[in-house]
C-alpha cells in the first residue's frame, strides 16, 4: 500500500488529488517492474483511525507535501522476515516511490 494523510481524523488533505495521482502512477510503475499490485489510498480510509503516525505529523508539523507511508511486501505469510528471493523485487518496489515522488517534486513536473 501506498497511503498519505490523514490517518489520525477522517478528512483527506486540501491537495489530496495531486497524492493520489503521483501514488496512482508509483503503483503503476510497481506493477510494471515487479508485477505486484500496491493500492494508493488516504491513510484513514483503508487502515483506520490511527493517531502519532509520522506521516500526519510531517504533514502537519513541517508541511511536507509530499509525504507517504509504504506498506512493502510481505502480505501476511512472512511478516518482517522476508525470504532472499523477495527482497530485490522489494527494493525495487520501494525505489520505485521514492524515484516517482522525487519526479513529481523536481522543477519540471507538472504534478
Amino acid at each position: 500500500m501506498i497511503v498519505y494523510p490523514w490517518a489520525y481524523k477522517a478528512v483527506k488533505v486540501k491537495d489530496a488529488g495531486v497524492l493520489q495521482r503521483v501514488a496512482s502512477l508509483a503503483a503503476e510503475r510497481i506493477v510494471q517492474k515487479t508485477g505486484t499490485a500496491y493500492r494508493a489510498a488516504v491513510t484513514h480510509e483503508v487502515l483506520g483511525i490511527a493517531g502519532g503516525g509520522s506521516d500526519d505529523w510531517s504533514r502537519a508539523a513541517l508541511n511536507v507535501k509530499y509525504v507517504y507511508t509504504i506498506e512493502l511486501r510481505d502480505r501476511g505469510a512472512y511478516g518482517f522476515v522476508l525470504p532472499p528471493r523477495f527482497i530485490k523485487d522489494t527494493a525495487l518496489e520501494g525505489w520505485t516511490v521514492t524515484e516517482t515522488v522525487a519526479q513529481a517534486i523536481g522543477p519540471s513536473s507538472s504534478t
